[in-house]
């Protein structure tokens, strides 16, 4: 939970702080992120060279760009965003975020028109997202619980996103099979669908009120404070309680 913290407090910086001035938090983190890629990837190559490949490659870079910032640009009003020049702002931000991190323009996938911008996201939503969707690595669980360990909670956030897929299909490429899409969403039970409801009310409804989406920003930062303080806590009260146990344990001299 500590790691998607200090990534909500990266990201943050980004968006709120002057990323050109050297001494904001923005660009500090931006300069720290690159070092950190820079660092793990040397590391893997010296355990595990691989003669054809990088570790972390322009493609990683272009796909975590799309992770982190696609689902917006061909589902906005998903997302309580406006289609418009808003829009088109948000993808040069985006860009421009992506070249500092080291992605090229050739590799970029925010780079060129918003019509093609649209395409790309979609494409890789076509031949990355929902194939994992289908056949989901090993780790995906493990993962996905380091961030909640409710699964119908996650399993409601991707039944969203598959949603927005179906609503969307064929809109900016080759149509998906609307038979796959829904097996998939099959293999994401939710039992009570009035979680998904609500979701797609306050996004695709209400949130394009400015009262509405300040308050929502605001709850949705609490909360990510608020979840990390409480882990934090409780691993040093684990820590304190392994501590006294192991004193507790220790045979005494005499």
């Amino acid at each position: 939970m500590a790691r998607y913290y200090r990534t909500f407090l990266h990201v943050r910086s980004w968006i709120f702080t002057d990323i050109w001035d050297s001494n904001s938090d923005g660009h500090k983190s931006i300069k720290l992120v690159r070092q950190i890629h820079k660092s793990t990837a040397l590391k893997i190559t010296k355990k595990m060279p691989q003669n054809d490949k990088e570790w972390i490659s322009q493609t990683d870079l272009a796909f975590t760009l799309v992770g982190f910032a696609g689902s917006i640009v061909i589902s906005p009003y998903g997302f309580g965003v406006e289609d418009g020049e808003g829009l088109a702002n948000y993808i040069y931000f985006w860009r421009v975020l992506g070249y500092l991190h080291g992605l090229d323009d050739e590799f970029n996938p925010f780079s060129g028109s918003l019509l093609s911008v649209r395409r790309t996201v979609y494409e890789t939503a076509e031949r990355v997202l929902i194939p994992s969707w289908e056949d989901p690595d090993p780790k995906y669980l493990p993962m996905a619980n380091a961030i909640t360990k409710n699964q119908e909670q996650l399993h409601s956030i991707l039944l969203y996103a598959i949603d927005l897929a179906i609503e969307g299909n064929g809109k900016y490429g080759n149509p998906m099979s609307s038979d796959r899409l829904v097996r998939i969403r099959e293999n994401y039970p939710v039992k009570s669908q009035s979680r998904l409801f609500w979701r797609k009310l306050l996004m695709q409804k209400l949130y394009h009120y400015n009262l509405i989406r300040i308050g929502v920003n605001y709850l949705t930062e609490l909360g990510v404070t608020l979840a990390f303080l409480a882990t934090r806590i409780s691993g040093y009260l684990n820590r304190l309680k392994t501590i006294c146990s192991t004193k507790q344990q220790s045979p005494r001299i005499s």
